[in-house]
């Protein structure tokens, strides 16, 4: 595998979430090759984030160049990245959206998970802009947590506006509707209806160990149609 493929598969984010192996498996589901083709590169004016080709597709025209995805970016050094399993469905259909990782217009990156719950979005990119969820047809998404020591989890939001039209939700909705099901996540596992199965108390949730206000958003991964799993990182290290 070359260098920069070795980088992204230890300095990623998905990487540090999910392990070496399960990112290098997901990012080989993401773009339909195999592990010696990915290839992914820097490019100038873009420190930290990994682009690569992304998939053919039947459906478009192999002649019309194609926009390189950004398909991970090199973890920032402000916290612990939490550990989760990734969740991966008994069969894949269709084809997977890129990573979003919710950047702000000063460059900043993800937010304050109490401040995203809160509705407190605008300072991002595109904030207005319909979230970048692909050519989904479906009025909801699956937002899947499978954080170390725990049982895994999921819950449901609205990704279309309701009425008429049913648009795609504005990315600062979304952002928001994803932070409330951490925190609902977290709340669960701190009032104990779920024990915790883990010898590392670096991961423990609750009093004395990880709360929601130490938690910072920082993007979504799309693992299979229709599910998504969140981005998490700590606002301080634990080893």
């Amino acid at each position: 595998m070359n260098p920069h493929a070795q980088h992204l598969l230890i300095d990623g984010y998905i990487a540090s979430t999910f392990g070496p192996q399960p990112a290098e498996a997901y990012h080989c589901t993401l773009l339909r090759r195999e592990p010696r083709f990915l290839q992914p590169e820097n490019l100038p004016g873009y420190p930290g984030t990994f682009f690569a080709v992304p998939p053919h597709r039947p459906d478009l025209n192999p002649h019309q160049p194609q926009t390189l995805w950004a398909i991970d970016q090199a973890v920032r050094n402000q916290g612990t990245v939490i550990r989760q399993q990734i969740w991966v469905p008994r069969n894949q259909h269709g084809f997977l959206c890129p990573p979003i990782f919710f950047f702000h217009r000063n460059g900043g990156l993800g937010l304050p998970l109490n401040q995203a719950a809160g509705g407190n979005c605008m300072s991002l990119q595109g904030a207005s802009q319909p979230a970048p969820l692909g050519d989904t047809c479906s009025t909801h998404a699956e937002i899947r947590i499978n954080w170390h020591g725990y049982s895994p989890w999921s819950g449901q939001i609205l990704i279309r506006t309701q009425g008429q039209g049913q648009e795609i939700i504005r990315l600062e909705k979304f952002v928001m509707h994803v932070a409330r099901k951490v925190q609902k996540f977290m709340t669960l596992m701190t009032e104990a209806r779920q024990p915790y199965n883990n010898g590392e108390q670096r991961w423990y949730i609750g009093a004395g160990g990880i709360t929601p206000d130490g938690v910072t958003l920082i993007g979504v991964v799309h693992v299979s149609q229709g599910s998504w799993m969140p981005i998490l990182q700590l606002n301080h290290f634990v080893f």
